[in-house]
């Protein structure tokens, strides 16, 4: 039998983090938020819906 090669696509919200001693420093500083709340408003709002 041959192999086949199959690609799936699909909607992925992506989500990037710092270093974990930076996400330490930034979320005592309270500014993990602000960075991660405007990484998902780059996103169309129907692909934020069916993410959550």
């Amino acid at each position: 039998m041959r192999p086949i090669q199959l690609d799936i696509v699909a909607h992925v919200i992506t989500h990037f983090d710092h270093l974990p001693h930076c996400e330490i420093l930034f979320g005592e500083a309270r500014l993990d938020q602000k960075f991660h709340q405007r990484e998902m408003d780059e996103y169309p709002p129907d692909l934020k819906e069916e993410y959550l």
